[in-house]
């Protein structure tokens, strides 16, 4: 099998001298029957012999003898080698990003010092190789662990058969105080088998030791994954705040729209006269606007009505205390809210003092959750009440 054209820098402009007939590539390792002269692969030209009981040509049919050796014949081209070995081809790495393109005849030498994808499937073995002897190491460890295990459970089922046979020797001994020299056995059995269990609490602490290692390992990595997490919140909380804040304008600018376009002559001289009684309050604003204060001129209307929707919600947006009870601390935080204020407000506020995000945080008042969308007030919450922090799966 010959070398394909694309491994060449002139690619299908070969010329056609170097060209096999039987497989249609460039040469590869050339060699000329000494009948005709044709020239063909050494692995074409064996081929096709052996598929035939006559040997022939393959492009004039010419006999050729049989007893023709190939490996000879190949190793008398040098010259046509030669000539082949000048064109330029690129690397045999080509689809692995190595651009590099000269003779054929210095493919090996660049292979073997320059090729920066042979360098990186060399390193690609090595990994592999570290690889497996790591997962050999693993299965080295799980094999003493269970072996550990099997030898502590052994060892407690020869502390049970000692302390049942010391109990029995107790008994005769209590009965034939003869009987010193089986004492004097059981005590150096006991001994033996003190020392093994001592040999067995070591090696089951330098594996603990490895799994703390292991276990401080995944709680830096944890820590990471958290800290990343957080940064991914603050990001969406501050996206969030201004999506909010966009909408909340828009909604009071179309509520300002909607309100100067229905009022009419008689309540636009309402709302200036109570605009001017609320100025006049000033520095006191408990203190009630005197009835006189409140009159609209003649023709105007007597309501006792002051204030627009946007400052009946003011007034009625209270700040009230909540206590809300951490469950990584067990601490219990107090929070300054408004009732109008929203349930996602609350949970913004507890991703910057306790770094969990919005989407694990869960707040229940009583037996109720507080969903999203929903304001304070829609659950009728009170100063001091105690809302219970949980945190979702």
């Amino acid at each position: 099998m010959g070398i394909d054209q694309i491994w060449f820098v002139k690619g299908q402009n070969i010329s056609e001298n170097f060209i096999c007939s039987v497989c249609t590539f460039v040469f590869d390792q050339p060699v000329r029957l000494p009948t005709c002269g044709h020239f063909f692969c050494k692995g074409c030209i064996k081929n096709w012999f052996d598929r035939r009981e006559v040997h022939t040509c393959p492009v004039c049919r010419a006999e050729v003898d049989e007893e023709v050796d190939i490996d000879r014949l190949a190793r008398r081209e040098d010259s046509f080698r030669a000539i082949l070995e000048e064109e330029e081809r690129y690397c045999s790495n080509k689809d692995r990003k190595c651009f590099w393109t000269g003779p054929v005849s210095q493919l090996a030498t660049h292979l073997s010092q320059e090729c920066c994808a042979a360098k990186y499937i060399s390193k690609a073995r090595q990994v592999k190789s570290l690889k497996a002897e790591k997962q050999e190491k693993d299965r080295k460890l799980n094999r003493l662990t269970e072996e550990n295990g099997r030898l502590q459970a052994v060892v407690k089922q020869h502390e049970a058969d000692l302390l049942k046979f010391a109990s029995k020797e107790r008994d005769a001994l209590a009965q034939q105080s003869s009987m010193k020299g089986e004492v004097e056995y059981l005590r150096l059995k006991v001994k033996q088998q003190e020392e093994k269990i001592s040999g067995q609490q070591k090696a089951a602490a330098l594996i603990s030791k490895q799994h703390e290692v292991l276990a401080q390992q995944e709680i830096a990595l944890t820590d990471l994954i958290s800290k990343q997490h957080a940064a991914l919140a603050q990001q969406n909380r501050i996206k969030s705040d201004m999506e909010f804040l966009r909408a909340k304008v828009r909604k009071q600018r179309e509520q300002a729209s909607k309100l100067r376009g229905k009022e009419s002559p008689r309540k636009k001289v309402k709302t200036t006269n109570t605009s001017i009684g609320k100025k006049k309050q000033g520095r006191n604003p408990r203190k009630k606007l005197a009835p006189e204060q409140s009159r609209v001129p003649k023709g105007g209307s007597s309501s006792s009505s002051v204030s627009g929707s946007s400052d009946t919600e003011e007034d009625d947006a209270e700040t009230i205390s909540v206590f809300v009870k951490a469950p990584q601390t067990g601490k219990t935080l107090v929070l300054k809210v408004g009732s109008l204020d929203t349930v996602e407000s609350i949970k913004e506020r507890l991703v910057d003092m306790l770094r969990i995000p919005i989407k694990k945080q869960r707040l229940v008042v009583g037996l109720k959750t507080l969903e999203d969308g929903h304001r304070l007030s829609d659950y009728s919450i009170q100063n001091e009440t105690s809302i219970q922090l949980g945190l979702s799966l």
